[in-house]
């Protein structure tokens, strides 16, 4: 948060009005009374502060993490877009996503408790039997009206293929592109884009 220093946190847990990260989410004017350096103005700066970080794209939420290497273009590469997709995340064939990995596993109580009070932007969460997807090669639409297809037979769009996709689109599913070649190694299932939209 800009203009809301970390000293500025540690005043408020040493004062008692918070006790975890989502406590910030739920303070008050009132709870700045008493508290050094907070004046009328400064209050108002901080609450504005807060409110503007209770909603951003995934992306955003993560660049603030702090993860070595991993900020708003590395999850636009690794094709994560929702909180379910940060968490069930496992390509580790690059540094980034290992980076990734790394820091989720060893902080996933505290991201939890984070995403219970800030709201991600354009999430869509996976229905029960939705299966992710990815595409490669030269497909029957553009590429965005593919992805509204695919969302609208209730799958979700990945942009990469990793461990926890289900499947690859292909104009020629016999072809050898490195996705191609990736989604064997890792048993995707791979299908042309007639059969799927069928």
């Amino acid at each position: 948060m800009e203009a809301f220093a970390e000293s500025s946190v540690r005043m408020l847990f040493e004062k008692g009005k918070i006790k975890n990260i989502k406590d910030l989410y739920h303070l008050t004017a009132k709870d700045f009374e008493g508290v050094d350096g907070f004046g009328e103005r400064k209050i108002a700066n901080a609450l504005n502060q807060i409110q503007a970080t209770k909603e951003m794209t995934i992306g955003e939420f993560v660049d603030r993490l702090g993860i070595d290497l991993v900020g708003i273009k590395a999850m636009k590469k690794l094709g994560i877009t929702t909180s379910d997709q940060l968490f069930s995340f496992s390509d580790d064939n690059y540094v980034i996503g290992q980076n990734l990995i790394a820091y989720v596993k060893e902080n996933k109580q505290f991201i939890t408790d984070l995403l219970s009070v800030v709201k991600i932007k354009g999430e869509v969460k996976m229905a029960e039997g939705s299966k992710k997807v990815c595409m490669t090669g030269t497909g029957p639409k553009k590429r965005n009206d593919l992805i509204k297809d695919i969302e609208a037979k209730g799958d979700m769009f990945v942009d990469t293929v990793g461990k926890d996709t289900n499947i690859l689109l292909c104009e020629d599913p016999s072809a050898n592109t490195t996705k191609l070649q990736k989604a064997r190694k890792l048993g995707v299932q791979v299908i042309s884009y007639s059969e799927y939209f069928g």
